[in-house]
């Protein structure tokens, strides 16, 4: 690719981009499920990121729109306190969930093995 060559000589993606006409952008803070407008949902992008050094220009990456370059500016540890809130949270939900689910299992197997017929609600 021409643009790469370009961006390995001149180091910049700026003098790059401005050879080529094209544009830079930057995005906010972007969670790894999160969604990059005009890109889409940016896993891949966080995934390639989050490998990289800090200022690092990183090889294109081709998406539905075209092709992207990533230099990522900064990366946002967890907030390991919210992190350990959420986990409890998160998992208590999950347990709920699943014995509500092995009730409901259970009970219609009940009703199954008792011949049991509802008469009412049809």
């Amino acid at each position: 690719m021409d643009i790469t060559n370009t961006i390995k000589n001149n180091k910049t993606i700026e003098g790059a981009v401005k050879k080529y006409g094209l544009q830079v952008k930057q995005t906010d803070f972007i969670a790894r499920d999160g969604y990059i407008p005009e890109l889409g949902p940016a896993k891949e992008f966080i995934d390639m990121a989050s490998s990289a050094k800090i200022g690092a220009i990183l090889k294109p990456l081709k998406t539905l729109q075209g092709w992207v370059i990533l230099k990522p500016l900064e990366f946002k540890s967890i907030d390991e306190a919210k992190f350990m809130e959420e986990k409890n949270k998160f998992k208590e939900t999950l347990l709920a969930n699943k014995k509500e689910e092995t009730f409901n299992k259970y009970f219609q197997d009940l009703k199954i093995k008792a011949g049991f017929v509802s008469y009412t609600g049809k």
